[in-house]
């Protein structure tokens, strides 16, 4: 075999397998086309039914909100390990958040600070923009009185603000649950 047979024979060989690697991507592309507009109906259909759960589940009062991020006033944002979160049954609400902040008048030891299970005095619910909902709970115990506003999103996400007389402000992020851990 002279050295042009060996060239040509190579040459074949490589454009054969650039050909075969030509349609394998061709064919994966086409595939990956396919499923992905059949993963964006799902995706579609699933956002509507997240929203609609998470809708009913406000409406009913029976939720929780399960908190994985804390953002105190003036400190960088901690991540969350434990279960800590909220809890709404019906006229009650179980609180179970930590607290980061500035307390100014608290009971000797730190208190119960935001670890307590009390009726509401009062709250409201308001509709707001792109299936947003404003919650906002008022609730008393023996050390403090507190505001809950909790912006929920059709996604199940949750944006809780605390506000109290005794402590400084608080946020936390998370997403609403059917039931609480605690």
């Amino acid at each position: 075999m002279s050295i042009f047979e060996t060239d040509i024979q190579i040459t074949t060989t490589s454009m054969k397998t650039k050909q075969t690697l030509t349609i394998i991507i061709a064919t994966l592309a086409l595939t990956a086309c396919g499923v992905q507009k059949l993963s964006q109906t799902e995706k579609l259909v699933r956002q509507t039914l997240i929203a609609q759960e998470t809708d009913s589940l406000v409406k009913s009062r029976r939720f929780g909100v399960e908190v994985s991020a804390v953002f105190p006033q003036g400190a960088s944002m901690r991540h969350l390990n434990y279960d800590y979160g909220i809890q709404v049954h019906g006229d009650t609400l179980r609180s179970y958040l930590p607290y980061f902040g500035r307390a100014y008048e608290v009971p000797y030891g730190g208190g119960k600070g935001l670890d307590f299970s009390e009726p509401m005095k009062r709250w409201t619910l308001t509709e707001m923009k792109k299936g947003e909902q404003q919650m906002k709970i008022w609730v008393e115990n023996e050390e403090d009185s507190y505001v809950y506003t909790l912006h929920i999103y059709p996604s199940g996400v949750v944006d809780l603000t605390v506000d109290s007389r005794q402590r400084d402000r608080i946020r936390y992020n998370g997403n609403i649950t059917k039931e609480a851990r605690r």
